[in-house]
Parts: C-alpha cells; structure tokens; sequence
C-alpha cells in the first residue's frame, strides 16, 4: 500500500533520471535540459496522481464487493439456520418438557458428595 501511496514521486523521479540522463548523453544544453526535466516532472506527476487515484477507487470498490458478498454469504447462512432450527425447535421442546419434569423431581432428592465432606475435614485439620 506505501508504495501506491508514493506512485506519483516514484514515477516522476524514475521518468526525470531517465530524460537527463538522455540529454546529458546527447549532448543537449544544460537549459534544454532542465526544461525538458521541469516539464516531465510536472506531467508525470498529474499522471501519477491520476493513476493512484484510479488504483486507490479500483481498491475500495473490490473491498466493497467483498465485503457485499461476506454480508450475503452470512444472511444466507442465517436464512439456513433459522429453517433448520425451525424444524428441531418442535423436537427440542418436547425433549426439554419430559427432561424438566424428570429434573424437578430429582432436585427434591439431591445429596451433597462425599468429596465435599473430604475437603471440609482436610481444612478444618490444617487450622
């Protein structure tokens, strides 16, 4: 991503380098020279700037497709879950009614462990 961000300078700096060099090989004079610098580092950041953009808009539209697609995926996912728990929540509520009932009757009859009276003989040695 840094180096989307810095695309104008890399492209202006690069395409500069590469016209003195160019001139400087064909003998041209130093003002020619830098003119023709001056005016490929003006140009060819505009072009960089216009290219960045377009990569940077490109960018944030494939994340917002992805990001659609994540969202559909999951309210199909939930589309399939609710309908199948649908179906089981009738099995499940006659399942829990006979459990609950048998539960209720037991909580009348709980005893404690034995590893609890252990413990409470273990702590009350060690004072």
């Amino acid at each position: 991503m840094g180096y989307i961000q810095r695309l104008p300078f890399i492209l202006t700096s690069s395409v500069t380098i590469i016209i003195g060099l160019v001139c400087y090989v064909s003998g041209a004079s130093t003002r020619d020279t830098f003119i023709k610098m001056i005016i490929s580092l003006t140009v060819f950041y505009i072009i960089g700037l216009i290219v960045r953009n377009l990569i940077l808009e490109i960018k944030k539209q494939v994340d917002e497709k992805i990001e659609q697609e994540k969202l559909e995926s999951q309210k199909k996912a939930e589309e399939e879950l609710g309908k199948s728990e649908s179906t089981t929540d009738n099995e499940t509520d006659k399942l829990t009614d006979s459990k609950f009932n048998k539960k209720a009757n037991d909580a009348d009859e709980f005893t404690p462990l034995n590893a609890s009276k252990v413990i409470k003989n273990a702590y009350l040695k060690t004072e």
